[in-house]
């Protein structure tokens, strides 16, 4: 603490002196004691019957700085994914903890706060608050257009939108397959090409992906 007092103690009748960080000794008899201040790393000498003794006396009154990189504040992650933090403590004195979740929590939906908290040796303590919010909410996905169920044209095209309910300024972004195919990126209006010949029942799926990657899917029979 600040400030710390030193007390010394010599054989009764024992002339001491005593200095801190090197300044003008203190002289007293048998006991005597000196204060401390300031933060630093101090040193009290204490000379007596031909004896010279040291000290080291730290002291810190700035508690600890804990820095978090991840999450930073408002950062936005899917529900039920695992999203790491990282976190460091740091002080000028030895830091004895340094603790917070190794895994943001993705259980339920929601505002959510994650809390770091870094502790020195003297149990000055420091604790960070993150914000952060959980996403369970897939986009609102629709056909606006789609070809007739019964064609004699291979090319078949679709019109689609799809609306973000917990972020509608965001836009989401698409994925398309025709039958088997893998599926790919796109956008509306998107044109499939069926391969000949073109006769049969052919399946055509769009996906609306949100930014912290929640899904929904729709369907289309021809």
């Amino acid at each position: 603490p600040d400030p710390t007092t030193v007390t010394v103690h010599a054989p009764p009748g024992t002339p001491v002196l005593v200095s801190v960080d090197g300044a003008e000794p203190v002289s007293c008899t048998t006991s005597c004691s000196v204060t401390v201040t300031g933060d630093g790393a101090h040193v009290v000498r204490a000379t007596a019957a031909g004896t010279t003794a040291e000290v080291a006396i730290p002291i810190d009154t700035h508690p600890p700085l804990v820095t978090v990189a991840a999450p930073t504040p408002g950062t936005r992650i899917r529900q039920g994914s695992a999203s790491a933090t990282s976190f460091t403590c740091s002080s000028a004195v030895t830091i004895t903890t340094c603790t917070g979740p190794a895994m943001l929590d993705s259980s339920q939906p929601g505002a959510r706060t994650a809390s770091f908290t870094g502790t020195d040796r003297f149990g000055l303590r420091t604790t960070v608050d993150v914000p952060y919010y959980v996403d369970g909410t897939p986009p609102d996905l629709v056909f606006d257009t789609t070809p007739p169920v019964l064609t004699n044209d291979g090319e078949a095209t679709f019109r689609f939108s799809a609306t973000d309910p917990d972020e509608p300024d965001h836009p989401v972004t698409f994925t398309c397959q025709l039958d088997d195919a893998a599926p790919s990126e796109c956008t509306s209006p998107h044109t499939a090409s069926v391969p000949s010949p073109i006769d049969g029942t052919h399946r055509f799926k769009v996906v609306a992906i949100d930014r912290v990657g929640n899904r929904a899917s729709a369907g289309y029979e021809w």
